[in-house]
């Protein structure tokens, strides 16, 4: 596993367990909590107030930090959870769905990780038994180019062109290296060509060594 996988996965990990952690934690504090409904009756920049209504018939209003994007006015409601010997202790936001969001969010980037992990396992395999079992041919560049046709992000990606012919059945074949987010030619540092593998049974199959642009990051 290279460094960048292992960051993920040790990220990854880090966020399940916390969002394990916001999950019981806000679940223990729920427990000793009641439920009631608040409406935000003022506002200001920097904070919004909630008034609510304990079960004893007090009306009490909860002052609130004003969040960075959106923010409160004037009539929103909350679901207002509040010790009961302590009323005055208060959460607006249910933290259960908080800390699920967080662990689900730590499990796709696992099974993220893990997936590209095997996938790069699997790349290096098919790399070194190609190289020690395939006939080798070199594939001409016969230009470097961006795909006008993709736009992402009003950016557009690199294409290189490449053909070579198998020397024993004579058959000549193109390919396109595309999906590349930079300009690759810094990265063919002068090269003509590309090498090719080509199965010794089966000329169909063949890998295309493109290990020279490992060092160029996905869009």
């Amino acid at each position: 596993m290279n460094k960048g996988s292992t960051v993920f996965l040790v990220t990854s990990l880090v966020i399940i367990i916390v969002g394990i952690g916001i999950y019981f934690e806000a679940s223990a504090f729920q427990k000793k909590c009641k439920l009631t409904s608040g409406v935000v009756t003022s506002r200001n920049v920097s904070y919004y107030f909630v008034t609510y209504t304990t079960n004893d018939g007090v009306v009490r209003t909860y002052k609130a930090n004003q969040p960075g994007k959106h923010r409160y006015y004037e009539g929103a409601k909350f679901k207002v959870f509040y010790v009961a010997d302590s009323p005055d202790k208060v959460r607006l936001h249910d933290g259960r769905i908080g800390g699920r969001i967080t662990f689900i969010s730590g499990v796709f980037l696992l099974a993220l990780t893990i997936y590209s992990t095997r996938k790069e396992k699997a790349k290096k395999k098919l790399s070194d038994e190609s190289k020690a079992s395939g006939r080798k041919v070199e594939a001409e560049i016969t230009s470097v180019e961006t795909d006008f046709t993709i736009t992402i992000l009003e950016k557009h990606p690199w294409v290189i062109r490449c053909r070579w012919t198998d020397p024993i059945t004579g058959k000549e074949y193109k390919h396109n290296i595309d999906q590349i987010w930079q300009d690759p030619t810094p990265y063919l540092n002068g090269r003509k060509t590309i090498d090719v593998y080509i199965d010794r049974i089966n000329p169909e199959s063949y890998y295309l060594d493109m290990e020279f642009l490992a060092a160029i990051k996905a869009y």
